[in-house]
């Protein structure tokens, strides 16, 4: 007989897959950053920040599960200076303890048809290798975009003129729904895997990040899981944002964020507050991680 569902915890909501969850051990707190530790003004709240220090220094692992960049992710790790597993790239790079211990980049053919995407598109994207990233074309709306990275391009790159190191990760930027639904089409039909995300400070787009096929944030949670030697079923994860799809399917316990669509309340199991009422803080005490 299967085991009973367990009593919501104080201060969380069900989610549409709530009569799945079983209430197991936290061994790894994973959270997404746009949207979920980051709100509308791009920052990490001191009680979001203190909470998450406080929950690793009691023996939990803790990680960002992001599609950001390595050095675009610098200034979340400066306020939460915790050894991870990190997954960055939405899944393209697994780090921990500073360290990398494994990524996926793309093949170059792939990067070959994105470039001829962005050409047939006219698309602007940014092209992600471990050390920064090129562009696809000049576009001052992404301006805000760097800026919120700290990041700034270090070329263009073309068909005729691609990049020469391993490209772990691309992101296209949709400037509105019509153009984000085209340009994640065409590389669905490429056959690359797709994870779209939207940033609260920036509302006005959408993210969309490409990897090689099934390279997705839970592919990486998997290899960090096994890496530090736990399931993935002690794993959980916090996100608001369709790229968290496939890790919510994974872990044993998976938190939407408040304003999250419907979409990805229904794919987890519990769900949390907003970003502007610090939803992560409340998971963490709902879960009892930050202890009496």
């Amino acid at each position: 007989m299967a085991d009973a569902t367990p009593t919501l915890p104080a201060g969380l909501q069900p989610g549409g897959r709530f009569d799945q969850w079983r209430a197991p051990s936290v061994s790894w707190l994973a959270s997404d950053a746009d949207g979920t530790l980051l709100g509308t003004d791009d920052q990490v709240t001191d009680a979001v920040a203190e909470a998450m220090v406080a929950v690793a220094d009691r023996g939990v692992a803790v990680g960002i599960v992001t599609g950001r960049m390595r050095q675009g992710a610098e200034r979340i790790h400066a306020r939460l200076p915790v050894p991870g597993p990190h997954v960055l790239h939405n899944g393209a790079e697994v780090r921990l303890d500073g360290t990398t211990l494994v990524s996926w980049p793309l093949e170059t053919q792939a990067v070959h048809t994105l470039l001829e995407i962005a050409r047939e598109h006219r698309a602007y994207g940014e092209m992600y290798t471990s050390s920064g990233f090129t562009i696809t074309r000049q576009d001052e709306r992404a301006r805000d975009h760097w800026v919120s990275l700290e990041q700034y391009p270090t070329g263009i790159s073309t068909v005729d003129d691609p990049p020469r190191e391993p490209i772990l990760k691309a992101t296209f930027i949709g400037f509105g729904p019509e153009e984000s639904d085209r340009l994640e089409a065409a590389f669905d039909a490429a056959g690359l895997t797709v994870g779209s995300a939207n940033s609260l400070a920036q509302p006005d787009r959408t993210y969309i990040n490409v990897t090689s096929p099934g390279v997705t944030k839970a592919r990486a949670i998997t290899a960090a899981a096994d890496a530090i030697g736990i399931s993935p079923e002690a794993v959980a994860m916090i996100g608001d944002g369709r790229n968290d799809l496939p890790a919510f399917a994974l872990v044993g316990t998976a938190i939407a964020m408040g304003q999250a669509a419907d979409e990805i309340k229904d794919a987890a199991h519990l769900v949390t507050e907003s970003v502007t009422a610090d939803g992560v803080l409340v998971a963490l005490h709902a879960l009892g991680l930050l202890g009496g």
